[in-house]
Formats: C-alpha cells, sequence, structure tokens
C-alpha cells in the first residue's frame, strides 16, 4: 500500500501515520479480496486458482464442532448465497458491490 519493504527499515509509528492520513488497511484488503474473487470467479478455464477456490470436501467426513472458515465464507455471506460466480460474472454489479463489500467488516461470532 506505501511501497516500502523490510529493507527500507521505516519505523512503525511512521507507517501508523501514513496508513491513518490515507485509508483504511481493512477496508483496502477487503477491496482487494473481492477483487480477485471477482476475477476468479471469472476465469473460463480450470486455472490452478481456480480450483482450491471453488473446492469443496465431498467424500470424507468432517470433523465434530466448529467448521474451519474458507477463504470463500466472507463473500458468501455478505451476498447470502454460496455461488457468487454468477454475481461476479456481470461486472457492473460486482463493481457496485465491492465498497459495500469493504465496509462491511468481518462478522464476529460470539461464544456463549
Amino acid at each position: 500500500m506505501l511501497n516500502l519493504k523490510i529493507k527500507d527499515k521505516v519505523k512503525l509509528s511512521h507507517i501508523k501515520n501514513q496508513l491513518c492520513e490515507n485509508i483504511n488497511a481493512v477496508n483496502h484488503v477487503r477491496k482487494l479480496k473481492w477483487k480477485w474473487a471477482g476475477h476468479v470467479a471469472r476465469l473460463k478455464d480450470d486455472r490452478w486458482t481456480h480450483k482450491p477456490t471453488f473446492w469443496y470436501l465431498t467424500h470424507m467426513k468432517r470433523k465434530q464442532g466448529r467448521q474451519a472458515t474458507r477463504w470463500s465464507d466472507d463473500i458468501n455471506n455478505f451476498l447470502g448465497t454460496k455461488n457468487f460466480q454468477k454475481i461476479a460474472s456481470d461486472r457492473k454489479e460486482w463493481d457496485r458491490l465491492q465498497e459495500t463489500f469493504a465496509h462491511f467488516g468481518p462478522r464476529i461470532h460470539r461464544i456463549n
């Protein structure tokens, strides 16, 4: 985001000041995730990036308890569907939803 490298040896306080002035880091990361999800969903061929994103365990039994969160679960929860590929195929609609997704934030699950 700031085009810095570890070898630049910039103080953390300086980085925080620059980030606070410019953008919210969480929103930026969520926008990048949204863009990548749209890109992968629109792929027509069977590339390696498409396979792990849309792969589901079908023949093995999963362990008991709360299941691990998948990378795509965040997007699926936001859209309310398990197949975001159809929505991502409409590029205008996907771009329109990007800003809302970035500000949506991750859902926090409370355990009572």
